[in-house]
């Protein structure tokens, strides 16, 4: 599963990298030349900086999905581990112990993890928060999926922690406009 795990990160990069060059080349190419025909073009790629925001933000994505989805498993096991109190118990019940799974052991074990990293990546390191949050969903997802496929795999209440809080570590994390 490590193997399969290094191959997928290892395809990510190498897509990333083959992406960004030929998009590097193509904007010195555009600078140089000065022709009408793609001054668009690199008006467009010289505000975004040569698409190496989003390889930032790609590889970014990958590693906060992988951080995520091995420290995730252990914090979900520590919160999971909290004890409803009995005045809680007793109002809800069946179905309603969801909501406990998602505020409680999803929300620690995931949700903060994902916040903070997705958040101080998009503060200090200036990536793209919708790339890198989108990514690190996927990651994430691929990365549980393959290391502990069983018929419960695909966990809602884990999937909406962690969508909810990745997209609001983005919606925070995005650069502000000037007034």
């Amino acid at each position: 599963m490590i193997i399969l795990l290094y191959g997928a990160l290892v395809l990510v990069l190498y897509i990333c990298l083959i992406r960004s060059g030929i998009l590097i080349v193509m904007a010195h190419n555009c600078i140089r030349e000065n022709n009408e025909h793609n001054s668009d073009w690199c008006n467009h790629y010289s505000k975004v900086g040569d698409s190496g925001g989003r390889v930032k933000s790609t590889v970014a994505g990958v590693l906060i999905g992988l951080i995520t989805a091995y420290l995730g498993v252990i914090l979900t096991g520590y919160s999971a581990a909290i004890a409803i109190p009995e005045t809680i118990a007793n109002f809800i019940s069946g179905r309603s112990f969801l909501l406990w799974d998602i505020f409680v052991t999803q929300l620690l074990g995931y949700g903060v993890l994902v916040f903070v990293l997705i958040l101080a990546a998009a503060k200090l390191l200036k990536v793209n928060p919708w790339i890198t949050s989108v990514v690190a969903f996927i990651t994430c997802e691929f990365a549980l999926y393959s290391a502990y496929t069983a018929a419960h795999t695909i966990y809602i209440p884990h999937i909406i922690v962690f969508a909810g809080c990745a997209l609001s570590a983005a919606a925070l994390g995005r650069p502000r406009e000037a007034v």
